[in-house]
């Protein structure tokens, strides 16, 4: 077992193919009746229902799941880790490398990110609690704004008591 992996309390990344009843639009697949998503969960079983809670929330009807693991187990490695069907956080903190005009601050603070280390010209180091971070990371956030990736596996990666290689 990875350290990434241990430090995920024994959770693995499954890749799951959900088909569905319904036709749907899934960029960029298109309308489909199959999409794809990845579920970090201590069993199939607990993936399958992080599935299935998913399709429900989205008022789909599952026809079939299937899933396999993950090739890719390093949480902060993939560009979304918000979007992982889950049970609980990925982390209490998120944290991450981000290049702002001194201007731009304002922008992170105001919606609930702090600032903890200016690491040189124009690059900071932001952490903020997961809702924070899935909405820096969303569709519509500013452009200035880099990706927060949680702390754990950035940590479990780096080596760094802060999360982060600066390199």
């Amino acid at each position: 077992m990875s350290e990434s992996e241990q430090q995920a309390d024994g959770r693995i990344i499954y890749f799951l193919t959900i088909q569905i009843v319904e036709e749907v639009y899934v960029r960029p697949l298109g309308f489909t009746r199959m999409f794809y998503k990845f579920a970090f969960a201590e069993s199939e079983a607990i993936a399958s229902a992080l599935a299935r809670r998913y399709c429900q929330a989205h008022k789909l009807t599952p026809k079939r799941i299937t899933m396999s693991r993950s090739v890719q187990q390093a949480l902060d490695l993939y560009c979304y880790p918000e979007q992982i069907l889950r049970d609980r956080p990925l982390a209490r903190l998120w944290r991450g490398e981000v290049v702002v005009e001194r201007s731009d601050i304002p922008k992170l603070l105001d919606i609930g990110a702090t600032c903890e280390t200016h690491l040189r010209d124009d690059v900071y180091l932001f952490v903020a609690p997961e809702p924070v971070a899935a909405q820096l990371n969303g569709e519509g956030s500013p452009d200035c704004i880099g990706m927060l990736k949680p702390w754990m596996a950035a940590s479990a990666r780096s080596g760094r008591q802060c999360g982060l290689a600066t390199e």
